[in-house]
């Protein structure tokens, strides 16, 4: 997020900064602040001021975005918020639950890269196969200072322990034509790895969402399932889960042919 952090100093100044006080407010290396400088150009979101050794200023678009919008924090609750069933567009399924996974303090879950933002558990059913198939989908939410390949290392460290991920870029609106040769880029790379990218201009409302590329789904074994729920899901969602599987195995065949999993 170090865009992010130029952003935030720039709305603190309320003004063009030089670009040595700049770097030095955000503790940044040469390369480091580099690097931002030009990420945030790019998406048009500041300019370069003349003038010595020049500055950097906010334009119009940054200025019209509040730096406290841009914190993906913000992002998850609201996505958690929306209704299941308006998930299934997007996931192709209604999910049993879709859990803030990223808030979890200092509970261990693995290491680096090893907790998502979000995680979704569905269940799917086909008329010519026998049997549910079971969908957890790793998620990573990223804001519109943020639309770069690292966001798809991160989501396939995920992959490893789900059966699709995901990667959603919050993108307001009026960022979308400043962003889409990043979000581009993305998608190229994406289209190899198999993750899915979704964009959006808010988070509770999935008429802004758009699949710009649908995931693989990759086989994993279920024990790697079973601990990725285990270790990652809240106590709340374990137990949604734990319910629905223990309606379907009381159900049987017919329990399974009769649940609803649209409810």
């Amino acid at each position: 997020m170090d865009d992010n952090e130029i952003l935030d100093q720039l709305h603190k100044a309320g003004e063009a900064v030089g670009h040595k006080t700049l770097q030095q407010r955000c503790k940044f290396s040469d390369n480091r602040y580099e690097v931002s400088r030009k990420n945030l150009i790019a998406k048009k979101l500041a300019v370069t001021v003349a003038g010595g050794r020049g500055s950097l200023s906010l334009t119009d678009d940054g200025k019209a975005v509040p730096s406290a919008t841009v914190k993906e924090s913000l992002l998850y609750g609201p996505l958690c918020d929306v209704p299941l069933k308006d998930w299934k567009q997007t996931l192709g399924h209604v999910p049993i639950v879709v859990d803030n996974t990223a808030m979890q303090g200092g509970r261990v879950t693995g290491g680096r890269w090893t907790r998502p933002d979000l995680v979704s558990v569905g269940l799917e059913s086909f008329d010519y196969v026998p049997h549910l198939s079971m969908d957890v989908s790793s998620v990573e939410v990223k804001s519109f200072v943020s639309v770069d390949i690292a966001a798809v290392y991160e989501a396939l460290a995920h992959r490893r322990a789900s059966t699709r991920a995901w990667v959603f870029f919050y993108i307001p609106p009026h960022l979308e034509v400043a962003t889409e040769n990043q979000v581009f880029e993305v998608c190229s790379v994406v289209g190899e790895s198999g993750i899915g990218v979704v964009t959006f201009g808010d988070p509770r409302n999935t008429a802004t969402w758009r699949v710009k590329q649908r995931p693989s789904r990759v086989v994993t074994d279920p024990a790697l399932l079973n601990d990725f729920i285990k270790v990652q899901m809240s106590e709340t969602a374990k137990d949604q889960i734990r319910a629905k599987v223990a309606q379907i195995k009381r159900g049987g065949e017919e329990g399974v042919a009769s649940l609803d999993l649209e409810e």
